[in-house]
């Protein structure tokens, strides 16, 4: 499989923000939410992480 470095630096992005967003789903699931906040100040995050202006 061949992509381009913009191609795999997307992936690279969009898998990080897919395992932040599965440790606070996993965290609240367990009854211990993460410090900074719950799921509604996940959302926010995650789309501001899969923006890519």
């Amino acid at each position: 499989m061949h992509a381009s470095d913009a191609v795999l630096a997307e992936l690279d992005s969009m898998s990080e923000t897919f395992a932040y967003l599965y440790d606070r789903v996993m965290r609240l699931e367990e009854g211990n939410p993460a410090p900074d906040g719950s799921f509604e100040r996940s959302r926010p995050a995650c789309c501001a992480r899969t923006s890519s202006g």
